[in-house]
């Protein structure tokens, strides 16, 4: 996995960090420290993560989504290291979930930017969680006759590794690799209308109004999805960028990269395959997905990309209004 070297970090006082979560809290608004943010770093340590591999980490991980979330934007730095994450909770009957996931990095209406330097950092999905469908009584796994919706009996170790959304700022991930660790986990039965349709992806891009920019990424062997992208519906305002480059998309289960919504975005040197080469597969088991759910697609160009060994097609385009995707020296390998 390539990496950049990691920035000069500046540790942040705890006060500073309990008073911008307070501040936001109470206010209702980004504190004044948001500006001063955007020349902050933050890291998992400063909120008490090992980064050892073995100690899971996902409670750090939220404490410091929290603190951006409060601050209004952020820069996070990772470490050249493994980070172990994913947890999940038995919940009550009627809850939505037998076994809900904590979120790890999750950032929501960001007003600043959000800046995440992987640096050559991995997060890891703990071994052991489970995904599918559970009895909630038991926990033990069902075989439920399909189509099944019960929210009740979902199970997920994570819903997604990053999710970003409603966000006004620029965003920019780089240099980090996201294992969804699928064999590892407990499998449960099939959910949804075939195969296992519960959240578990690498990153989430929802409804984000500045610049997106993946990069020099590696996302695989997650339950659902390597990377999902949900875009406004307007054109690219002059100066902003959507971009993908350099992101690898490998053995997921469902989709490298499911595209539900949205117009303009590039995808450059990029890879979406051995999707459904794993444990199990769900429909449609695409190397990238375009389907539009929630708003049309219009707009996307892949120059110099990969769709290979999947157990579906390629790439997919059967469902919604979607149109003006051009493919530009890529490849796709049927095996």
């Amino acid at each position: 996995m390539p990496a950049t070297s990691p920035p000069d970090v500046r540790p942040w006082k705890r006060r500073e960090l309990l008073a911008a979560v307070a501040g936001s809290a109470v206010a209702g608004a980004v504190p004044v420290s948001t500006a001063r943010a955007q020349f902050r770093t933050l890291t998992p340590e400063q909120f008490g993560a090992k980064g050892d591999g073995t100690t899971n980490d996902t409670a750090a991980f939220l404490a410091l989504s929290k603190a951006v979330n409060a601050l209004g934007a952020g820069t996070i730095a990772l470490r050249r290291t493994t980070y172990l994450v994913g947890s999940q909770q038995r919940m009550p009957a009627g809850s939505g979930y037998a076994y809900a996931p904590s979120p790890i990095l999750f950032f929501e209406k960001l007003k600043g930017p959000l800046t995440i330097q992987g640096n050559g950092a991995t997060l890891r999905c703990a071994p052991g969680l489970r995904y599918g469908a559970f009895d909630p009584v038991t926990g033990e796994p069902m075989q439920p006759r399909m189509p099944y919706i019960n929210e009740t009996a979902r199970a997920t170790p994570y819903e997604y590794m990053i999710y970003a959304g409603g966000c006004a700022g620029p965003i920019r991930i780089s240099d980090l690799e996201l294992d969804g660790n699928v064999a590892k986990l407990r499998l449960g039965g099939s959910y949804g209308d075939t195969g296992r349709q519960i959240a578990a992806a690498g990153i989430f891009l929802r409804d984000n109004r500045g610049s997106q920019v993946v990069e020099r990424v590696r996302s695989h062997h997650h339950g659902l999805d390597g990377l999902m992208i949900d875009s406004p519906d307007a054109p690219l305002a002059p100066g902003l960028e959507r971009r993908v480059e350099d992101v690898h998309c490998d053995y997921n289960a469902r989709q490298g990269c499911s595209f539900i919504g949205g117009r303009d975005w590039l995808f450059r040197k990029s890879s979406f395959n051995n999707t459904g080469q794993v444990a199990f597969a769900s429909a449609p088991a695409a190397g990238f997905d375009i389907e539009a759910e929630t708003k049309p697609i219009r707009n996307l160009r892949f120059e110099d990309c990969e769709f290979s060994n999947t157990f579906g097609c390629g790439m997919v385009a059967d469902t919604g209004d979607g149109r003006h995707v051009d493919f530009v020296r890529c490849r796709f390998i049927v095996t």
